[in-house]
């Protein structure tokens, strides 16, 4: 009987938090038929009050302002309940965005309003 190979994975330390701020999290529904979601993805309140990835060209209104952050990916074939964190200082590198929010400045902009805040970390000397 032969024995198991074990595939070698390779931790890469993400830097997600990237000032001091307080990260705070809270529970909310999630929209189901989104596909997957990936890590760290941006997410944003939909009119009829689930949450749903973050669209800025969206007819939805509650969909164009970003609201969360997903910390952890799933599966959306069914609606389900998740933690998301709703404060915080974040790395713009490490969160998913959608495409049109393609610079630093849009990104930033996203989360105006929100206890979310956008800030590359400093460099380490």
């Amino acid at each position: 009987m032969p024995i198991a190979q074990a595939e070698e994975q390779v931790y890469t330390r993400k830097n997600l938090k990237s000032g001091s701020n307080a990260i705070n999290s809270n529970s909310v529904t999630v929209a189901a038929g989104q596909g997957v979601l990936a890590d760290n993805t941006i997410l944003a309140v939909a009119n009829n009050g689930k949450a749903v990835k973050h669209d800025p060209a969206s007819a939805d209104a509650g969909t164009k302002v970003a609201k969360f952050v997903l910390p952890h990916g799933f599966d959306t074939t069914a609606e389900q309940s998740a933690s998301v964190y709703t404060s915080g200082c974040f790395n713009p590198d490490e969160l998913v965005w959608n495409v049109a929010t393609n610079t630093l400045l849009l990104q930033q902009a996203a989360f105006a309003g929100t206890p979310i805040s956008i800030r590359k970390p400093l460099a380490r000397t």
